[in-house]
């Protein structure tokens, strides 16, 4: 059912479905964990002490969680005016 009314969303009978096109929060995670581990890896090749790898880890994995979150949030429905 793609049509749902609002007073049966306020009543909080019917949940929104997800959306198409949207990804859930473990694809973004498990994709920024593979980078991560590819900019890991190849910072270790290149000979950056394993200090700075771990510190640009870490940035990336919280940059990685906040895009994760945010891109995947459910939207709060617009407040009715009367």
């Amino acid at each position: 059912m793609d049509v749902v009314t609002r007073a049966s969303v306020q009543q909080g009978m019917m949940r929104f479905p997800a959306q198409r096109g949207t990804m859930s929060f473990s694809l973004y995670f498990i994709g920024a964990l593979i980078v991560i581990g590819g900019v890991a890896w190849g910072m270790i090749k290149a000979g950056l002490p394993t200090v700075w790898v771990i510190i640009a880890a870490v940035i990336m994995l919280g940059v990685g969680i906040l895009s994760g979150v945010s891109h995947t949030r459910s939207r709060d429905l617009p407040k009715d005016p009367s």
